[in-house]
């Protein structure tokens, strides 16, 4: 019996750790409408270099590349999760009004060149290397030298 039980978790971790990176590359028009419809509208001066969906257990995530470097993660539901940006800020507009002002008063010479974001916080990297993290009331809780 004890053989048996240890066969079985054996073979569920195997399963398991065969599906927990499954990456595949897709083409544009296959990432969910709303990140389409993201990239258009913010990013159209940049060449879409590669996509890729992750599957990750039980989750669906997908990565875009830029040609010039940029990233950008989105959710399964097309929500972007992760934007960064190797030549340049990212844009303004994808920034909240109180992630923007803070940085304006504190680091008027900084740009944005990293935001990302879950349920709980918000983390912003500055060109001038500082990392800073917001809570879901725009409240700093950390700030780091990258």
């Amino acid at each position: 019996m004890r053989k048996i039980l240890l066969f079985f978790i054996f073979s569920l971790f195997a399963v398991f750790s065969v599906q927990a990176d499954n990456k595949e590359p897709i083409k544009f028009n296959q990432l969910p409408q709303s990140a389409q419809q993201l990239v258009q509208k913010y990013f159209s001066g940049e060449k879409v270099v590669m996509v890729v969906k992750e599957k990750d257990w039980l989750d669906v995530s997908y990565d875009l590349q830029f040609q010039s470097g940029g990233k950008i993660e989105f959710a399964k539901n097309g929500v972007w999760k992760e934007i960064r940006m190797r030549n340049g800020a990212v844009p303004s507009s994808l920034i909240s009004s109180e992630i923007k002002d803070f940085v304006k008063k504190h680091y008027p010479d900084a740009k944005i060149v990293k935001i990302e974001k879950d349920k709980y916080e918000y983390e912003i990297l500055l060109s001038n290397r500082y990392e800073i993290k917001f809570d879901k009331n725009y409240n700093v809780i950390d700030m780091d030298m990258e």
